[in-house]
């Protein structure tokens, strides 16, 4: 809405929502100048309760993470939601390798017992492509949708590691 303070002094601003702390949200004019809601005498009124997590996601918050804009059409997207997403991002090149890796090495596993040696160089292998798939096994469906985003195929990879 339209701040009451600027319009009485001619200026157009509007009153906007700005986070204070981690669970509480205020009401204040946009221009730097005004003092709205303070000037009214009771700006308590104008405090909401919004956790950090809750708010909703802004093109500038996903251009500064590297983060595909495509994820704007996903209403429910909030910033608690991108920590997933940008470790999603940070290892998706290597999502795919990780995951064949582990199917291969559950494979070998459950086929023949190795020797030391040989167990040792898989290992070397293993962590070298394992972006922690149990971080991605974790993935609501939810946080699979958004990171379609990302990786296309996401849907597949996770029917793949939750076999």
């Amino acid at each position: 809405w339209q701040c009451p303070e600027c319009q009485k002094r001619g200026q157009f601003s509007s009153v906007r929502l700005f986070q204070a702390n981690f669970d509480s949200a205020i009401y204040f004019c946009e221009n730097k100048n005004c003092l709205y809601p303070h000037e009214t005498g009771s700006p308590s009124k104008f405090v909401v309760r919004r956790s950090v997590e809750d708010i909703p996601v802004n093109v500038e918050m996903l251009r500064s993470l590297d983060l595909p804009e495509t994820l704007l059409t996903e209403s429910s997207l909030r910033t608690g939601h991108l920590d997933q997403l940008i470790w999603l991002s940070a290892f998706h090149p290597h999502i795919k390798t990780a995951v064949e890796v582990d199917q291969h090495w559950k494979l070998l596993m459950a086929k023949m017992k190795l020797n030391e040696r040989i167990e040792s160089e898989l290992e070397k292998i293993k962590d070298f492509y394992d972006p922690d798939l149990e971080k991605l096994k974790g993935f609501s469906d939810e946080m699979v949708r958004f990171g379609k985003h990302i990786v296309p195929d996401l849907e597949d990879i996770m029917n793949l590691i939750r076999s």
